[in-house]
């Protein structure tokens, strides 16, 4: 079972963040990540990802993705294909994964001005173009919106970091295309929702990038 009360702690970092109480959000994370996930459970990576998932988006957006990389990679990653990988199983927020480790990639990379392998580039590219990424079930739009970033802004950013990470190849202006389709549906998702607000300003700072 999930451990509501300990979700809390990780909506809490958003709240901080909205509010402006930034050292108030910076202790709350160091909080979670040092005293509370040690005593969760390991093997619940769906109540690990409810906890931490507010934690990684504050962290990306004050320039820290790579400690965000970390995080997640150690806590849900790691341990969902140490635990349940081999089996097959799924997890609810499976989906988001590869995005996910996408987008901490490619920001840890920029902030630390790190270039990325062409072949990798190349991966990314051709998988985040592809026309089945970008589409989401309504429910699973709401589930991340609470949790601060909209999947819609998620895939955005990718193509944004894709674009500028090498503005000399045949897909760039496909990358910004894409970017910008994908935040026009994050600002539709988000704005004027009560409890989005946080999910709103990431989105729309990164909407600004592409006009």
């Amino acid at each position: 079972a999930s451990d509501r009360v300990a979700q809390n702690y990780g909506y809490s970092v958003l709240w901080y963040e909205v509010l402006g109480q930034h050292e108030e959000s910076e202790k709350q994370i160091n909080f979670i990540l040092n005293e509370l996930m040690p005593k969760m459970p390991e093997k619940n990576v769906h109540n690990s990802i409810m906890i931490i998932l507010p934690v990684l988006w504050v962290l990306v957006d004050k320039g820290q993705a790579r400690r965000a990389e970390e995080t997640f990679r150690s806590l849900v990653y790691d341990k969902f294909y140490e635990f349940y990988g081999k089996d097959g199983s799924t997890t609810y927020f499976q989906y988001i994964y590869k995005p996910l480790n996408t987008l901490l990639r490619l920001a840890g990379d920029a902030q630390e001005g790190e270039k990325l392998e062409p072949e990798l580039y190349a991966d990314y590219a051709e998988w985040v173009l592809s026309s089945d990424v970008g589409t989401f079930k309504q429910f699973d739009v709401t589930s991340m919106c609470n949790l601060g970033r909209d999947p819609y802004a998620l895939i955005s950013e990718i193509c944004w970091w894709l674009a500028v990470n090498d503005d000399s190849n045949d897909k760039h202006r496909a990358l910004l295309d894409k970017g910008m389709s994908q935040a026009l549906k994050s600002k539709e998702a988000t704005n004027g929702k009560k409890g989005f607000e946080y999910a709103r300003r990431i989105g729309e700072k990164i909407f600004e990038r592409f006009i």
